[in-house]
């Protein structure tokens, strides 16, 4: 029987697993992928259900208050279940898969246990047809911050290329049970489109502690509660949990305004570009409009080839082609995260230097976004040419 709901019953026979919901009086098979085998012994703990099986060792069935909450009445309501207090473990899964696609199962070697919260969920019906309507899952921390988000929609334009960052995982729309993993980490960070990086560009690992899992469909939301829970063989206190991820938040902020500003100076680059095309088009290229705009391409330039490495486009590529500074900064992020949280003072004193470079060469960009292309502007309009758009002005 179950330890927190009565009338829950699990039963063991000679050809496998069967469920009851109300004390006994039906049975149902509760087979999901476990195999017809004998079962010689059934245990629950830890809120898993553990079966010892004649020739095939141990089986787990992973957190039971799906199994607690199920309702067949619910099946035409969409509903988030309860969600399972996670620890902070290190290592991965291929249960950790996205969607429904992580069977638990290996035909050469055992499963462990995903690696990260699990979040079930339930829709009435596939929303697959239904394109327009996307699924969302928000994760808040204490304080109501978002600290990561995913949506099932698949339509959203995504550039793929080599050192860039990867695809984030897509919520499932499957009639029933859907089942999703955040591997508790923060956003993932941006990168420079076609620049090869060797480095992670996925967010860290939130602290332990209370977070809040929002699924949000149409005008809807569902709400849970989720714990956190610390490595209890790591021997961290919650002021170095604290520290590591104010370290982490700084340098993923710095990083992402850096990669941003690199790119929004870019797109400017190829609206200047295009604005002496024209000029040319119009047999204007000697004009004083034209000049302008090969002195702020230069100045762009320069600017660019401090920031990111372009040359590179393969693994080690960086033998040859030094690291700019948003490589450089990446790579700091990588360093500083662990596997046990610690604040390094290596790392503080890189991030010190770093900073002091990137602070010097911000100032530079800012002067490019906030006085150089307003002035162009002003130069383009007195000719009667359109202007170089602004719309991407703020990081």
């Amino acid at each position: 029987e179950d330890d927190k709901l009565p009338g829950l019953l699990f039963a063991g026979t000679e050809t496998g697993l069967y469920i009851s919901r109300n004390g006994g009086t039906s049975w149902k098979p509760f087979t999901l992928n476990f195999p017809v085998v004998p079962v010689t012994d059934l245990m629950i703990k830890h809120g898993d259900l553990i079966a010892a099986t004649s020739g095939r060792s141990f089986w787990i069935l992973d957190d039971l208050e799906v199994i607690r909450n199920y309702n067949a009445s619910d099946s035409t309501k969409m509903m988030l279940y309860p969600i399972e207090d996670t620890y902070q473990v290190n290592g991965g899964s291929k249960l950790n898969e996205p969607g429904n696609d992580a069977s638990g199962t290996d035909l050469k070697e055992g499963v462990n246990p995903s690696t990260g919260v699990v979040i079930y969920y339930h829709l009435p019906q596939d929303e697959s047809t239904n394109p327009l309507e996307k699924i969302k899952l928000n994760i808040y921390d204490s304080n109501n911050t978002l600290v990561r988000s995913f949506t099932s929609d698949k339509m959203s334009q995504f550039l793929r290329y080599d050192g860039g960052p990867s695809k984030e995982p897509e919520l499932g729309v499957s009639k029933g049970l859907n089942r999703f993993v955040w591997d508790m980490r923060t956003f993932s960070r941006p990168g420079v489109p076609n620049v090869y990086i060797e480095g992670s560009y996925r967010g860290h690992k939130v602290m332990p502690g209370k977070y809040i899992v929002e699924l949000a469909f149409n005008k809807d939301k569902w709400t849970k509660e989720v714990n956190i829970l610390s490595n209890p063989h790591f021997n961290v206190s919650p002021e170095v949990y604290l520290d590591y991820n104010t370290l982490l938040t700084q340098l993923s902020s710095t990083y992402t305004t850096m990669v941003n500003t690199v790119n929004q100076i870019s797109e400017y680059k190829e609206q200047l570009v295009q604005t002496q095309l024209w000029l040319l088009k119009k047999e204007l290229g000697g004009t004083p409009t034209f000049a302008a705009s090969n002195t702020l391409i230069e100045a762009i330039d320069q600017w660019d080839k401090n920031m990111v490495q372009r040359k590179s486009k393969a693994y080690d590529d960086v033998d040859n082609f030094e690291n700019k500074m948003t490589g450089n900064y990446l790579f700091l992020v990588n360093q500083a995260e662990s596997d046990i949280p610690a604040v390094t003072k290596a790392v503080l004193e890189e991030q010190k230097r770093l900073d002091a470079l990137w602070s010097a060469a911000y100032k530079d960009a800012l002067n490019i976004i906030d006085i150089e292309i307003p002035t162009f502007n002003k130069l383009l309009l007195e000719n009667g040419i359109g202007i170089i758009n602004l719309y991407n002005k703020k990081n």
